[in-house]
């Protein structure tokens, strides 16, 4: 990828996973946990030909769930372990689980990762980005 221009990385994510809940009511629940590890990424635009999802069971969904992201291939294969671990993203516009992740390992190369919009979307968000922080 070597027309990216890595001033496009300018959104920041959170790595963490879901964590079982209930209410008051009893009635279980899942909640975005954080694993406390951050990082930028850029938006990366592909066709839905171009995507590396499988196909499923649930044909159904929603192509405007699914988007591609940019992230350094150093910090990925440095953190490859979290990634397999916590796999579930909190962005500024929602939660997404990833799906796939396609490495770039050239020099200074950016993996790009295919993420889903979460349907749970009763998770806390951030009111602004000082959120993040």
């Amino acid at each position: 990828m070597k027309n990216y221009k890595i001033n496009r990385m300018k959104h920041l994510a959170i790595l963490g996973t879901f964590e079982d809940n209930t209410d008051m009511n009893g009635v279980p629940y899942q909640k975005f946990k954080s694993s406390n590890v951050s990082f930028w990424y850029g938006e990366y635009r592909t066709n839905v030909n171009q995507q590396n999802v499988e196909p499923n069971s649930d044909s159904t969904l929603l192509i405007s769930s699914i988007k591609n992201i940019t992230v350094r291939h150093e910090f990925v294969q440095k953190n490859i372990k979290m990634f397999e671990q916590f796999n579930v993203l909190k962005l500024e516009d929602g939660v997404f689980d990833i799906l796939n992740i396609n490495s770039d390992d050239q020099v200074n190369g950016l993996d790009v990762l295919t993420i889903k919009k979460d349907h749970m979307d009763v998770v806390d968000q951030p009111e602004n980005q000082n959120d993040y922080q």
